[in-house]
């Protein structure tokens, strides 16, 4: 993406989803990626987070892996995040293996301590 911040607004969704399928998202230092971070630090559980929980449900394994090491990437040392906790969680019954696997770190590092785990 070359274009300046604005073009890169929680309103066009277009970069977001190309970063996301070619795994940009996941590269440091990438715009697409350092965008992200901005809007998710300025607000943890708002538009941009729930635009990519919608990503924890895409068709495309290769998309949904991404989305979960991203969401991973973002939580950082802030645990305790139960909207991502939440979208984790159905994951870990995933046809994708590496999916299952991420999904598990990420709820891991996400869910509250005294989480009720839903079966």
């Amino acid at each position: 993406m070359n274009g300046p911040a604005p073009a890169a607004s929680p309103t066009n969704w277009e970069w977001l989803e190309i970063g996301i399928a070619s795994g940009d998202v996941l590269v440091p230092g990438n715009d697409e990626r350092e965008h992200i971070f901005y809007f998710v630090r300025a607000d943890r559980d708002g538009l941009m987070t729930r635009r990519l929980l919608a990503f924890t449900t895409d068709p495309r394994a290769s998309a949904r892996r991404t989305m979960f090491e991203l969401l991973d990437q973002l939580c950082g040392q802030n645990s305790d995040w139960p909207l991502v906790a939440d979208a984790a969680e159905p994951a870990l019954s995933d046809v994708d293996p590496p999916v299952r696997r991420t999904a598990a770190t990420l709820l891991v590092n996400t869910a509250e301590p005294d989480r009720p785990w839903r079966r």
